[in-house]
């Protein structure tokens, strides 16, 4: 099972079909554990569980670049996913009860310019990282 696997991703692993996976694996993973930011929220204090979420995501984002085997990939891609589900609604909470109702939508846009950046500099370093033997 693990061999066939290995052998698809050499055989069919463009960036593109990378990036496909990478997205459909965080809209899942945000989509069904975002309530527990929730429920977060709920028993501590959000600036609380926005560092907690923050550190969760940093740290699981080390430890995927540091796994030797897909398992530990797999399992630190979902911590990752866990902290992005918890990360990114308490943002939005913030912007809510920062912003008067009148300019909300500045805060989420720029929210939103933020992480198209971020999206768009992560993807590009990682096909030209991708294209190199170490």
């Amino acid at each position: 099972m693990r061999s066939s696997f290995l052998l698809f991703i050499k055989k069919s692993a463009k960036p593109l079909t990378l990036d496909y996976l990478i997205w459909g694996t965080s809209l899942l993973c945000a989509a069904s554990l975002s309530p527990s930011a929730g429920v977060l929220v709920i028993h501590h204090d959000r600036p609380a569980v926005l560092a907690m979420g923050t550190v969760c995501w940093a740290f699981s984002t080390a430890a995927v670049g540091a796994s030797q085997h897909f398992a530990q990939v797999a399992f630190w891609r979902a911590v990752n996913g866990f902290g992005l589900a918890i990360v990114i609604p308490v943002l939005q909470s913030f912007i809510t009860d920062s912003y008067l109702e009148g300019v909300r939508g500045v805060g989420f846009e720029m929210l939103s310019l933020v992480c198209d950046f971020g999206g768009i500099g992560g993807g590009v370093s990682a096909t030209i990282i991708s294209g190199h033997q170490y």
